[in-house]
């Protein structure tokens, strides 16, 4: 779960934000549909933040009863390294 959402919100980052700059206007940046005054995309995005956020610290929880501690220990570091990178960028700010 934290591989993918991981991967998955940071790719789908750059695609958005680099969609962002091709899409202005003489009149701003066209977003996209909103709900609630957010980009319909944006919070998809946060979503697979909040997701790998608690799958990251649901894998810190049970890594002492894993039979692979090496592969769990370098999943565990990506997703400690990826809360800082979305909070930088507001993926996990309300």
């Amino acid at each position: 779960m934290l591989a993918g959402t991981g991967l998955t919100a940071s790719i789908a980052l750059v695609a958005y934000l680099s969609t962002l700059m091709f899409r202005m206007t003489d009149h701003g940046v066209d977003a996209g549909p909103l709900l609630g005054n957010r980009p319909v995309l944006w919070l998809g995005l946060q979503a697979l933040a909040v997701i790998a956020t608690f799958a990251t610290v649901l894998l810190a929880r049970d890594l002492r009863g894993t039979t692979d501690p090496v592969r769990h220990r370098l999943l565990l570091t990506g997703g400690a390294l990826f809360v800082p990178w979305a909070l930088y960028w507001g993926l996990l700010l309300p």
